[in-house]
């Protein structure tokens, strides 16, 4: 069971480390940004929790399970946004947003994944048990970079800010409303890989369209 949980956890975030370590030899950013992502997801994430809890008693299930799907975007972009603007975001600005978004999937990954699954080595789960939710983090952490290339873009045109708020909560409202109607949970990870990846895409072809 060890060594099925090492595997997962390596598989959740090696591709993200190498992508940042890439990203911070040629583009030449700093290791400030990624920390500062890090650490702008534990805030987003500490602010929305009281919410999170009150939601959760007070509201029916599928109710309270879209609203907390949107929080996540109302939270967490409006944080990336003055990461951004700050004196640590200057120079590559492109870089900087990617840089961002790779730190602020592997913190996520971290203390939602990788700590968990250390916790829990020593239970039942197998390694298929827990191989979707290192699918999981790497489709989240692709994600994390596109929003904050939309955040990135808002620093000239405010509407994208609002466009990564609504693409962070919808994306998380198609995860749930997929798991809920199909309970199958690699069909979940595939829609949205698929999702992710097709705006990866659309974006890499509108890439001068989106620098601010």
């Amino acid at each position: 069971m060890l060594a099925g949980s090492a595997a997962v956890i390596l598989i959740s975030v090696v591709p993200g480390i190498i992508a940042l370590t890439y990203v911070l030899h040629y583009r030449r950013v700093g290791w400030l940004l990624p920390v500062l992502g890090g650490g702008g997801w534990l805030i987003a994430l500490l602010v929305r929790t009281p919410l999170l809890y009150v939601s959760a008693s007070v509201l029916e299930r599928s109710t309270y399970l879209v609203i907390a799907s949107y929080m996540a975007g109302v939270f967490e972009e409006p944080v990336r946004y003055v990461i951004l603007r700050s004196s640590a975001a200057k120079g590559d600005r492109l870089g900087s947003a990617i840089a961002l978004g790779l730190g602020w999937g592997l913190a996520e990954a971290l203390l939602l994944y990788v700590i968990p699954v250390l916790a829990y080595s020593q239970t039942q789960y197998s390694y298929l048990d827990l191989m979707p939710g290192a699918v999981e983090r790497n489709v989240a952490i692709t994600a994390h970079v596109i929003f904050s290339v939309l955040v990135m873009r808002s620093l000239s045109d405010l509407k994208y800010l609002l466009l990564a708020v609504i693409a962070h909560g919808t994306l998380n409202v198609v995860g749930v409303a997929a798991l809920e109607l199909t309970g199958n949970v690699w069909l979940t990870e595939a829609l949205l890989a698929l999702i992710v990846a097709s705006l990866a895409t659309f974006m890499a072809i509108r890439r001068n369209q989106l620098l601010p």
